[in-house]
């Protein structure tokens, strides 16, 4: 599976800031959705019947990140990376109870399915500090939708708040009533491609 993450707020701030704008303002209205921002591949198991998700890797070239299962990466994965790399991959598979392991590699995508990640929130929503987000899963094939789901997080306690020196963004946020709120872990932090594959992908 191929991982695509849409722009975040950084990139297309929902209002510009003004001078004298505080940071109360920056994280209302540029902050990307949280958990259209921080899914990967190691908020998946076994039962979601994903082998390996691809995204793009945090350098500026085009090569990928690769997160698999070690089945994956001894059957198909290995041949895909250069041979200096061969060696460290096998150190981390040797690793006991690993189930993910992630290596960079050369693009492009090769996956047959994208998961496509984006923050949809409008300057209303984040007028009343809500954020909106959608999960698109398609076939590259055909283009076809397999699976989608569009859901949103409310921070219940707005503002610019300081936890050990870390700005707070959405971390304290509400999901939306239902099985979602099953998928948040102690620090608030939502498991998107979890739920997304437990509840939605294999309810169709």
């Amino acid at each position: 599976m191929a991982l695509q993450h849409g722009p975040t707020g950084l990139d297309t701030p929902l209002r510009p800031l003004a001078p004298g704008d505080d940071a109360d303002e920056y994280l209302r209205y540029e902050s990307s959705l949280l958990w259209t921002a921080e899914a990967d591949g190691y908020d998946l198991d076994a039962d979601a019947g994903v082998a390996f998700v691809e995204y793009r890797a945090t350098t500026y070239d085009d090569s990928l990140g690769v997160a698999g299962t070690p089945a994956w990466w001894q059957a198909t994965g290995v041949a895909r990376l250069a041979k200096d790399r061969r060696q460290f991959l096998a150190d981390d598979l040797r690793k006991p109870g690993t189930t993910w392991v992630a290596a960079d590699m050369p693009g492009p995508f090769t996956a047959r399915y994208l998961l496509a990640l984006d923050d949809i929130s409008t300057p209303d929503d984040r007028d009343h500090w809500i954020a909106r987000g959608r999960m698109r899963l398609t076939d590259r094939r055909d283009g076809r939708i397999v699976a989608e789901y569009v859901g949103l997080s409310a921070n219940q306690r707005p503002g610019y708040l300081r936890d050990e020196e870390r700005f707070h963004q959405w971390e304290n946020t509400l999901e939306c009533p239902g099985p979602e709120r099953r998928y948040a872990d102690g620090q608030k932090r939502w498991q998107a491609l979890r739920f997304f594959f437990d509840e939605v992908v294999q309810a169709r």
